[in-house]
């Protein structure tokens, strides 16, 4: 019996996964593709001519469109962070790290840490572990917890919260809403305010808590993330911090809200930025 778990609604063509410990999360699409074991790939991302190496974590909206003879190869143990863009023919070396909103246009040596648009070499990266990642452990717990609250696909839009989506919350077409409370992630689980609009085809992903106060409007394609890697692990254990949006917010569309971060009442996030938790706002890529 196959160990991989792919998510509903997850298009996979002419492509190959791997049976042991890979997860393809929801919305994602796989085609002419090679996918090995141990490897998570998250929601919506988009995949095409393209050879993904051991225990690679993808974040969530990355986009790899390789060509049939321009492939893309992602090789062991690198992490791609959320809405990351790969160009045809790159190859991403063993154990590399890129930023999330990166754009890479040229190969990437192993342990290289990425940035940017095109992206560039901030720092190599340095271990303090050698030990390597398994999903194993993990898959079994997600197994065991979509029997007891199965996700829900209704209205257009995917529900991963194991609870149903209050009436004032507005939530668009594509979206995926993701994250609870458990053992694993004791701080995880959203709170909404009233009236809060979420546009089409974001991803909100609660495991380490995610708070929106009233009258928060989230633009199309965002992603708000509150969970991440300890890059300095081979391993990349995950970390958690809370993400707090206060009331009267405006997220453009296109926006990256990561780990931490505490936005103010009546803040505006220009279109198609990356928000730090320091509120340092950069323009994605």
């Amino acid at each position: 019996m196959t160990k991989t778990l792919v998510d509903q609604q997850v298009t996979i063509k002419r492509s190959r996964i791997s049976p042991n410990n890979t997860w393809v999360r929801t919305y994602s699409y796989i085609d002419n593709s090679v996918i090995d074991e141990n490897v998570f790939i998250g929601f919506k991302c988009k995949l095409n001519h393209t050879i993904i190496g051991k225990r690679a974590q993808i974040a969530n909206s990355c986009t790899m469109l390789g060509q049939k003879d321009n492939m893309i190869t992602i090789s062991d143990d690198v992490w791609l962070g959320a809405a990351v863009t790969v160009s045809p023919g790159v190859h991403i070396g063993e154990g590399a790290v890129i930023g999330a909103g990166t754009h890479i246009l040229n190969d990437v040596s192993p342990y290289s840490i990425m940035v940017g648009n095109p992206g560039e070499c901030l720092k190599k990266r340095k271990l303090v572990s050698d030990e390597k990642l398994s999903n194993s452990l993990f898959l079994k717990k997600i197994r065991s917890l979509f029997q007891r609250y199965p996700p829900k696909f209704e209205n257009g839009f995917a529900n991963y919260t194991g609870s149903p989506i209050p009436n004032s919350l507005e939530v668009g077409e594509g979206s995926v809403i993701s994250g609870r409370k458990s053992s694993d992630f004791p701080n995880g689980g959203f709170q909404f305010g009233k009236q809060v609009i979420i546009k089409k085809d974001c991803v909100l992903e609660g495991a380490g808590g995610l708070s929106i106060g009233g009258k928060t409007i989230i633009g199309c394609n965002t992603i708000i993330i509150t969970t991440s890697h300890d890059y300095k692990f081979l391993s990349l254990p995950q970390t958690n911090e809370k993400v707090v949006i206060n009331d009267n917010v405006r997220i453009g569309k296109g926006s990256i809200i990561l780990p931490g971060v505490h936005l103010p009442e009546k803040m505006y996030i220009p279109d198609g930025s990356i928000v730090f938790k320091n509120l340092t706002i950069k323009k994605k890529g």
